[in-house]
């Protein structure tokens, strides 16, 4: 099978605007789920690792965490 130039080129704009929209929905959802824009995000990590040193914190998105880890984080979580 042979794909010509034209063919081609729309086929890397579709993915190009497929990619941003993906990417677009996923800050959006973390910004909903956090209340975190997602230019902040790694400001965030970069804070909450200053923390302190006695113990690890991690930032995890709530839409992608495992059930168990959701109910640990809601039950024992704290804000920060």
């Amino acid at each position: 099978m042979t794909v010509d130039a034209s063919s081609m080129a729309v086929l890397r704009a579709t993915l190009r605007r497929r990619e941003a929209a993906e990417a677009e929905a996923r800050a959006a959802r973390c910004e909903r789920a956090w209340g975190i824009p997602s230019e902040d995000y790694f400001l965030a990590v970069t804070h909450l690792l200053g923390v302190s040193a006695e113990f690890s914190l991690d930032l995890v998105a709530m839409e992608r965490c495992p059930e168990h880890l959701l109910r640990a984080i809601n039950e024992r979580g704290m804000a920060l």
